[in-house]
């Protein structure tokens, strides 16, 4: 049997590969069915990176509308520039 290296992940790893803000990372893993912690360090909580982002894809897929961090810039900006 083939063992798979286990890759972990932290909330600025789920925050940065699925390019979500900080309060939508911090939301989504407080949600009832995502991923248990494999730890809970002092630098904070230590995931299955594969487990989160099978749950971030299925969220994204069921769930309203996750906007990027770079969804919103640009929703600010064109906001910024109809007002000038």
């Amino acid at each position: 049997m083939i063992e798979r290296e286990r890759r972990l992940c932290s909330l600025y790893e789920i925050r940065h590969e699925n390019v979500l803000t900080k309060a939508m990372a911090q939301y989504i893993a407080d949600r009832p069915g995502f991923p248990e912690p494999l730890a809970n360090l002092r630098c904070g909580r230590i995931w299955d990176a594969d487990e989160v982002k099978a749950f971030v894809e299925h969220w994204q897929k069921t769930k309203r509308k996750v906007r990027t961090r770079e969804e919103i810039l640009t929703e600010l900006k064109a906001e910024a520039e109809a007002n000038e």
